[in-house]
């Protein structure tokens, strides 16, 4: 690939076999755009496995559920609402679908979204044409990282609502929703932190 190739160039002054002329900023910041372009690929493979174990969750339960299923519960945990599992499912995977446009297209597609449009601070120094690669792939590397925590806590979330349905065990009582709601917030709240102090001056 193009970086690749870059990366490997002798006439950038920092390829291998160089020995002159280093440029160990320039280096730092080809050496980082690699290491993001690498955890990248593992975000997009993770969303795929999420994806494809959320189908499987589809595919094994439909058929143990009966034809009306509690959905909604309050906070304690009860049953209080309830559906035809075809519109639980339904909703399940328009929310799927939803979520992995939402995060990888953007990821994909941030380069192309109007430079009016994008908000950063101090985004002339951010987007000028010598960091706006590097910005580029920061933003979406975040964005699928994020992408699949939420994927993941929808899919545990599903997971303990189809359970709930087959044991009647109250397994979205208080002491296992919290825990695994403070875990998001949590992650959310680092992850937020991360991208702010990314873009300081």
């Amino acid at each position: 690939m193009l970086w690749e190739s870059l990366v490997k160039s002798k006439n950038f002054g920092f390829g291998p076999g160089t020995t002159c002329g280093r440029n160990p900023k320039k280096e730092l910041a080809f050496k980082l755009s690699i290491n993001i372009k690498q955890n990248m690929r593992k975000q997009l493979a993770i969303m795929v496995f999420i994806i494809l174990a959320s189908l499987a969750q589809i595919l094994y339960y439909y058929p143990q559920l009966p034809d009306v299923i509690a959905s909604h519960f309050n906070a304690s945990g009860t049953a209080n609402g309830w559906q035809p599992k075809r519109a639980f499912f339904a909703i399940y995977g328009g929310v799927l679908v939803l979520l992995v446009l939402v995060f990888s297209g953007s990821a994909l597609f941030m380069d192309r979204i109007p430079y009016s449009l994008i908000n950063l601070p101090r985004k002339d120094y951010w987007l000028a044409p010598e960091r706006r690669d590097e910005t580029f792939l920061f933003i979406n590397n975040q964005m699928l990282m994020f992408g699949n925590a939420t994927l993941l806590f929808i899919f545990i979330v599903f997971q303990l609502v189809i359970k709930e349905n087959l044991t009647h065990q109250n397994l979205l009582s208080p002491p296992i929703m919290l825990p695994l709601l403070g875990v998001y917030i949590l992650a959310t709240i680092v992850w937020t932190v991360r991208f702010i102090l990314r873009f300081r001056i």
